[in-house]
């Protein structure tokens, strides 16, 4: 028995934001979604942890970032938990 996932990205591109500007949470909400799906494929229990990843040279402060996961609520970026960075060239990563 093996342990195996498949992740599938429906965007080809990164989310990159240049000489963008404030919009309300609303109009945020109807933009298209940065999307992807963990999914299982073996009889073993799998778990996993989503991290987003700030590059170091992020001018904007995460406290300006908003993001819904799941369509929960809308919340900054920091107020996630902060986490150990594990690839090079993040400034700083979130779980």
């Amino acid at each position: 028995m093996k342990f195996q996932t498949t992740y599938t990205f429906f965007l080809t591109y990164p989310i990159h934001l240049e000489n963008a500007y404030p919009i309300l949470d609303e109009e945020g909400k109807t933009l298209t979604p940065y999307s992807f799906t963990i999914t299982n494929t073996c009889d073993l229990f799998a778990s996993y942890t989503v991290n987003l990843e700030m590059l170091e040279n992020t001018t904007l402060d995460s406290k300006y970032i908003r993001v819904m996961l799941n369509n929960e609520a809308i919340q900054n970026l920091n107020e996630f938990e902060s986490t150990t960075m594990d690839c090079q060239h993040f400034f700083r990563q979130f779980l």
